[in-house]
């Protein structure tokens, strides 16, 4: 998906938000998607090389 954001940039206002806010709800369901991949990723490295007994897991 290519944002037009760049191409308007001439024509607006600097942007006050952050640049890695998304700008729309379909981008901040796409950044949580994101974060939940990285999260599983992690917490599966995490549980693999440090074995936590059961009620410690995350």
């Amino acid at each position: 998906m290519v944002s037009t954001k760049f191409l308007d940039s001439a024509t607006e206002p600097p942007p006050t938000k952050l640049w890695f806010l998304p700008s729309s709800v379909e981008g901040y369901y796409e950044l949580q998607r994101r974060l939940n991949f990285f999260r599983g990723l992690f917490r599966s490295f995490v549980n693999a090389v440090i074995p936590l007994p059961p009620p410690l897991c995350i």
